[in-house]
């Protein structure tokens, strides 16, 4: 049963990084040239 729990957690972690990159590489795209002001 703790088996499912840390697929579900270690899930959520690869979710929530992929979503932090993805913010990541859109920041970069939107803001990077400018960079300031935050």
């Amino acid at each position: 049963m703790l088996h499912q729990i840390y697929a579900k957690v270690i899930a959520g972690l690869e979710s929530a990084a992929h979503n932090r990159v993805e913010k990541a590489l859109d920041w970069q795209d939107d803001d990077g040239p400018k960079r300031g002001g935050a």
